[in-house]
């Protein structure tokens, strides 16, 4: 929802449940899983070193039966597909004594790790907020998960470009402009972060009225800041929500294609698929 990037920074973040989209492990599903799942259990015995312990036998039986977890999340969106089956597999195989109230860091630490293997590095949070089903907050350098509602007053659109994307890339593009682009890490910095902040402030406190104000300041240093985020399929109408202030759209995910955001009215003559996100 806010903050995919600058959470990588530290910075604060806001991640909601969307439950149209969702995943269970079903049997009889003969498919083979979009990776290699014997490279991805190497990637996951390396959690052997954070003192929890983790079914690889199990996760083989389960392949053999032909038990796979199934989701109707699309891939290379930024919808979390990645989360939820890091969520599944750490749900079924996954054995330790964490606890999510008392250790959420420690929980998230894991997912990140294990999220990890499909992008090259991960905040952790997409697996955390499909894993609990609760919306996930950073604010101020406290986490915390709690139920939350989307406001009625406010329209909340997924728009899908349907054109995958590899997340890897565009991470290491934003970690290097980071460390490369004084004037793009002043940006981000003294502007993307605060704004980001002023905006999850505002949804706490169900301040609607700031919440699009700030949802159209962070739109329009994405449009400056990240434009090979920006797919191609989304420029024209991303270009007219600057100059229009009927809605406003920001990424959804690390961008570069799949889906993004949209809040307000979306105009009639959008050749782009959307959906409305109403409830949390």
């Amino acid at each position: 929802m806010a903050g995919e990037y600058t959470v990588l920074l530290s910075g604060d973040a806001l991640a909601i449940p969307f439950e149209y989209y969702s995943g269970a492990w079903r049997a009889g599903i003969r498919s083979t899983y979009p990776f290699d799942l014997d490279n991805w259990i190497e990637h996951l015995s390396l959690l052997k070193e954070e003192d929890i312990h983790l079914d690889i036998n199990r996760m083989h039986l389960d392949y053999e039966k032909d038990i796979r977890f199934v989701s109707n999340i699309p891939q290379g969106g930024g919808l979390g597909s990645s989360g939820a089956i890091t969520a599944a597999f750490y749900d079924r195989y996954v054995f330790d004594d964490k606890s999510l109230e008392d250790e959420l860091d420690e929980v998230r630490r894991v997912l990140s790790h294990m999220e990890a293997y499909f992008h090259g590095r991960s905040s952790g949070v997409d697996p955390l907020v499909s894993l609990t089903g609760q919306t996930f907050i950073s604010l101020d350098g406290t986490d915390q998960l709690r139920t939350t509602q989307i406001p009625q007053s406010i329209r909340l659109h997924i728009i899908h470009t349907q054109t995958e994307r590899n997340t890897g890339p565009l991470i290491e593009y934003f970690m290097d402009a980071m460390e490369n682009k004084p004037k793009f890490q002043e940006t981000v910095n003294e502007e993307l972060i605060p704004a980001v902040k002023r905006f999850i402030s505002a949804w706490i406190e169900g301040r609607t009225s700031e919440m699009e104000t700030v949802f159209q300041q962070i739109s329009q240093l994405e449009w400056e800041l990240l434009k090979p985020m920006i797919s191609k399929e989304i420029k024209a109408l991303w270009k007219q929500s600057l100059e229009d202030e009927n809605f406003s759209l920001k990424l959804c995910g690390a961008g570069g294609g799949g889906a993004y955001l949209a809040l307000g009215e979306l105009p009639e003559s959008m050749k782009l698929k959307s959906l409305e996100i109403k409830s949390v």
